[in-house]
């Protein structure tokens, strides 16, 4: 069953708290009324109190576009809670006209790919102009458009810290990990990869799901150049270790690394956690084939060093969070999970799923984490038609639940506002796997 909220002057829908493990998901956010194929939360970002969720699904019969949600995660009031719905700004930032071009242009998949610190960034797929598009992460407004235009996949998989952008681009003469100025888009290096790009404070990490250089797959790299230049006018960045293993999913805190590969052993997958010097710390594997553990990877943004961490918020320091939509429940439901681990010896700590999780959902497809909130991506959630998508919002310093929740919560709610009351209405909705 679903919980649904319509509100009839608001563009988004927030569900009743409930409780799962030592985890409670503070709130649900879903995609506007009748978005069947949206793939809401295919992708996410977090930063302070902003919220980005990706629906790069698109199906113009319907009058679904590819767009990027933002949300405030503090008002969860169910009218506040959206700040803005964003288009490409190929398209001029407006609805329909992105959709008249869309169809011409063969839909690029905006929102594919997400990225947030001082700036928004998003990506595509299947991008003509190859190209991601930033955004001022206070006024929301576009900025400029990053292009590579002679490479492939330019865009799938960025991130971005400080004041530097990063995206993958394959081409015949320069491929790699592409860093580029927030301030001002110029190229200032590129660095050697095929695939995953995570950054932090310190390092750069790039990673190959395909080949390697000789007999290594990721690679970490300082984030500060000191002016250096190369030959070709570039800026340098020293190298600093080198790992053997690779994947499609990365991310990076403090000294650690994360690296996810969801395409071992049919599709089982498994993940490595490593220190930034390159120290082995443990390798994780998926509990059994299919479920594409690894899909995606994040870190806990505190650690016991924390001083904004203190008594029982501090359960939460030094995690690593792994996605695996596929995961399949007690009952036999392959609707997905997030699996927990320390990261300071990757022991298992718990499994997180969907308190109202149905078959083929996809629940941890994507998941991001700031220094208190954790987002968690469902693409395959069909509450507003098949493919709609949902996410779901943690506060991940919540104190533990002391009664651990069955996983499903099926009564019906009424939650009572000023001048108009909401009404949680749960329905019975299907689901066609593409």
């Amino acid at each position: 069953m679903k919980f649904l909220l319509h509100v009839a002057l608001f563009d988004i829908l927030l569900v009743h708290r409930s409780y799962q493990a030592e985890f409670r998901d503070k709130y649900k956010l879903m995609p506007s009324i009748d978005q069947e194929g949206s793939n809401f939360g295919y992708s996410t970002a977090i930063k302070d109190d902003i919220i980005a969720v990706g629906a790069p699904g698109y199906d113009l019969d319907n009058n679904v576009s590819s767009s990027v949600y933002l949300f405030n995660k503090n008002k969860n009031d169910g009218t506040q809670l959206l700040i803005k719905k964003l288009y490409s700004h190929h398209h001029n930032n407006k609805e329909e006209e992105q959709k008249e071009k869309a169809k011409a242009t063969n839909n690029d998949y905006f929102g594919f790919t997400l990225a947030m610190d001082e700036k928004i960034v998003i990506g595509s797929k299947n991008n003509k102009n190859k190209s991601l598009e930033v955004y001022d992460s206070t006024t929301f407004e576009y900025e400029r458009t990053i292009s590579c235009p002679a490479c492939d996949f330019f865009g799938e998989a960025i991130c971005t810290y400080g004041n530097k952008i990063a995206s993958f681009g394959y081409n015949a003469s320069k491929s790699g990990t592409f860093i580029y100025s927030t301030d001002t888009g110029e190229l200032l290096t590129v660095l050697q990869s095929y695939g995953a790009v995570a950054m932090s404070k310190d390092v750069i990490v790039t990673s190959f799901h395909k080949g390697s250089i000789g007999g290594y797959k990721t690679f970490v790299y300082s984030n500060s150049h000191d002016g250096e230049e190369g030959d070709d006018g570039e800026f340098l960045f020293r190298l600093l270790s080198k790992i053997p293993y690779g994947g499609q999913s990365l991310d990076t805190f403090h000294d650690r690394i994360i690296i996810g590969y969801q395409l071992w052993s049919n599709s089982r997958g498994v993940a490595y956690l490593y220190s930034t010097n390159g120290e082995f710390i443990r390798r994780l594997e998926g509990p059994s084939e299919f479920s594409s553990f690894g899909i995606s990877v994040a870190l806990s943004k505190k650690n016991d060093d924390d001083n904004s961490s203190s008594g029982e918020s501090k359960r939460n320091n030094n995690r690593v969070f792994i996605g695996a939509r596929n995961d399949i429940q007690g009952d036999g439901t392959p609707s997905g999970a997030v699996y927990v681990y320390s990261s300071l010896d990757g022991k298992y700590d718990t499994k997180i799923i969907a308190h109202d999780y149905k078959r083929y959902d996809w629940y941890g497809f994507s998941v991001a984490v700031s220094d208190s909130y954790m987002i968690v991506g469902s693409p395959g959630s069909d509450v507003h038609g098949h493919w709609s998508g949902s996410a779901y919002v943690y506060n991940l310093d919540s104190e533990y639940e002391e009664e651990a929740s069955s996983g499903r919560n099926t009564h019906q709610v009424h939650l009572f506002f000023p001048g108009f009351i909401v009404s949680l209405m749960t329905s019975v909705s299907a689901f066609i796997l593409w």
